[in-house]
């Protein structure tokens, strides 16, 4: 039973961390405010796989901090610098 709790396990972490392979290193801790902030909802994967502009990603955030996402101004710019910069 252990070993099986530990492949679904494993098999959950590499989900949630499979979709942050394009965006390169992370100096300023956005993918841990996404992981965070966003994955109560969207899964990683979802989010860095989009490409947007950063007008357009400066709105869907806003839309999701109209919705119910909690994100300081700062670390909705540390997002925004971190999707905009991807692959």
């Amino acid at each position: 039973m252990k070993r099986i709790l530990m492949v679904v396990l494993s098999g959950l972490i590499l989900a949630v961390f499979s979709g942050c392979s394009s965006i390169g290193p992370d100096k300023t801790g956005a993918k841990k405010i996404i992981r965070r902030r966003c994955t109560g909802c969207h899964s990683t994967r979802r989010i860095f796989k989009k490409r947007r502009t950063r007008d357009e990603w400066e709105k869907v955030i806003d839309r999701m901090i109209r919705h119910g996402a909690e994100l300081k101004p700062d670390e909705k710019q540390r997002i925004i610098e971190l999707l905009t910069r991807q692959d």
